[in-house]
């Protein structure tokens, strides 16, 4: 049914007068008559009795206006709610992240910052693997992804950006002497817990580069599943271990962390996102990120 011939009974029906109504619509009074008269004829039903050249509201009427008012309102809301995801300030962003990526205080601001400037979208925070994270941004199930470098099987149209770089410190149990200096040759001397899991990749390379810059390999044999999983075989006095810096935050008892004499390592954090078919909710969080320089 098309939403002017509601307008016409709405103004009619509350002005309860052709003449105004008309007036109020811009319309010739003969027009609306006749827009009246039509509507009562396609839907069967008298609406309005008219009488002594007045009119007043059939029941059917009065309940007819009740309805026609209730669905004008709803399409306004609806057409209304329609521009403001056009305009990217509704709907959802889909994030996915691995791991203890999150712990990144230049990461978690950026995602706070959007969060603030456009309070209307639906933030869908999603852990897991590097290539369930691939995955999903190929399929189109996330919007964008953060993960650590290198990024294994990229797909072609997944493009990444540098967002930060994660120092690496040591994990030291109570067994490591207290005025041992911190250095990969003193690491190598224990056993080294290496995290095994679906956020391993990219961090476990830059561990294993760090150990082979210096022709060295530490004993192996452990690992967890989990940064938690890690730590904890540390504070058990059965490894160390060269963790993320943003890690340190964490209290743990029995273990300490230290920064690594001589060559620091570190671990980049990329973001991975759609470049193509990108939503309007994820190019204003790419451009957020530019503009705040937040990127490298």
């Amino acid at each position: 049914m098309d939403t002017t011939l509601l307008k016409a009974f709405i103004a009619t029906a509350e002005e309860l007068h052709v003449g105004r109504a008309a007036v109020r619509l811009g319309m010739a009074q003969s027009a609306l008559s006749q827009k009246i008269i039509g509507l009562e004829s396609r839907i069967g039903v008298k609406l309005f009795v008219r009488a002594n050249r007045r009119i007043t509201l059939t029941e059917e009427g009065q309940y007819f206006l009740e309805q026609a008012q209730k669905v004008i309102a709803l399409l306004q809301v609806t057409i209304d709610e329609v521009r403001v995801i056009a305009s990217g300030g509704a709907g959802e962003l889909r994030i996915g992240y691995v791991g203890s990526v999150m712990f990144n205080r230049r990461l978690a601001s950026a995602v706070v910052n959007y969060r603030d400037l456009y309070p209307n979208i639906f933030l869908a925070i999603q852990e897991g693997g590097a290539e369930q994270q691939m995955e999903w941004l190929r399929t189109g199930a996330l919007d964008l992804a953060f993960l650590r470098s290198p990024v294994a099987d990229l797909p072609p149209h997944v493009g990444t950006m540098l967002i930060a770089k994660s120092k690496l410190v040591a994990a030291l149990p109570r067994s490591f002497p207290a005025d041992m200096p911190v250095t990969v040759e003193n690491l190598s001397q224990f056993p080294v817990v290496f995290l095994d899991g679906p956020e391993s990749q990219g961090l476990v390379h830059a561990i294993h580069e760090f150990f082979n810059r210096a022709d060295l390999m530490p004993p192996g044999g452990l690992s967890a599943t989990s940064a938690f999983g890690v730590l904890g075989l540390v504070a058990a006095d059965l490894a160390v271990a060269v963790v993320p810096e943003m890690e340190a935050g964490l209290y743990l008892d029995n273990v300490r962390f230290a920064e690594i004499e001589g060559e620091s390592p570190s671990v980049d954090i990329v973001m991975a996102y759609r470049n193509i078919d990108i939503s309007k909710n994820a190019s204003h969080f790419l451009e957020m990120i530019k503009s705040n320089g937040l990127c490298h």
